[in-house]
């Protein structure tokens, strides 16, 4: 579990954009609010980087996962 905001890394916003969907597993979980999103081609997730988004990508199952990902301060 990790979050992208840091003293070195002043980031303001994250996104992951999903690009397939044909594996298992591979969820996005953001323990504090309780929320799990499946990762599905096409879905783009959108949060603050700082410590109540923290955040943990689930392992891949079977298949393989691509996806994008990115900040901005």
């Amino acid at each position: 579990i990790h979050h992208d905001h840091s003293e070195h890394n002043a980031r303001a916003l994250s996104y992951v954009a999903f690009l397939n969907d044909d594996f298992e597993g591979g969820e996005l979980e953001f323990p504090h609010f309780d929320l799990t999103v499946k990762a599905e081609a096409g879905k783009v997730i959108l949060f603050p980087s700082n410590f109540p988004y923290s955040h943990i990508a689930h392992p891949v199952l079977e298949g393989t996962k691509y996806s994008m990902v990115s900040w901005y301060r």
